[in-house]
């Protein structure tokens, strides 16, 4: 998996490419928690991503969990078509704020880190 980070308003832009599976998971993991040290909440762009494992999704809901209870916005931004039917399936579509841009997710992680929510 390839991973790159961006700071946009403040905003930590990480994007995933590759697969997201137990292989890469503790990379995954790392990549968020360094995003989230940050403090200014995490747009995460999977356009690039093409598998999500159960480990993954793992990892996605540990740094989502982490960020609200920081009072920190994250979005996922630009998930593809397979990668969206693994959320669909496994029920984690209502788990995460999902929007197709990074732009709007920008707008998302903006919102969510003033209001605190």
């Amino acid at each position: 998996m390839e991973i790159c980070e961006d700071k946009i308003s403040g905003v930590s832009v990480v994007r995933f490419s590759g697969r997201l599976d137990a292989a890469s998971s503790s990379e995954g993991a790392e990549a968020l928690a360094a995003a989230l040290d940050a403090g200014a909440g995490v747009v995460l762009s999977m356009g690039g991503l093409d598998y999500v494992s159960s480990s993954g999704l793992r990892v996605l809901l540990k740094a989502a969990k982490r960020a609200h209870s920081e009072g920190q916005g994250f979005c996922l931004a630009s998930l593809n078509d397979s990668v969206k039917e693994v959320f669909d399936i496994s029920g984690f579509t209502a788990l995460f704020d999902i929007v197709g841009t990074e732009d709007e997710a920008l707008k998302v992680v903006e919102d969510e880190t003033v209001s605190g929510r």
